[in-house]
């Protein structure tokens, strides 16, 4: 997982970017994922932790919205996360690719 990880915000974190890399996912559907966590934190997301057995609890502290340069240098949204974001979030993953 150190492909996954960097420090920033005092501890350590990780980008949307990083996430989709690695997961071989759209990075559309990662930042469509983080916000449906960002707008409805106590709907799937605290249903999905119960199941895991988890005493996590989605917090928006998790999420932080960022900016990159794309391939043309212009700037684009992406998110950098916390461990417990990042947990959160790839729970919500399933074994098939989106």
């Amino acid at each position: 997982m150190s492909e996954l990880s960097f420090h920033s915000h005092e501890q350590p974190t990780t980008t949307s970017l990083n996430v989709a890399k690695v997961f071989d996912k759209r990075h559309d559907h990662i930042l469509r994922d983080i916000e449906k966590i960002l707008t409805a934190p106590n709907l799937g997301a605290s249903k999905l932790i119960e199941k895991m057995g988890s005493n996590l609890r989605p917090s928006k502290n998790w999420f932080f919205e960022s900016i990159y340069l794309d391939k043309y240098n212009r700037e684009k949204k992406c998110y950098e996360m916390t461990k417990d974001g990042f947990m959160l979030l790839a729970m919500g993953f399933n074994k098939k690719s989106t």
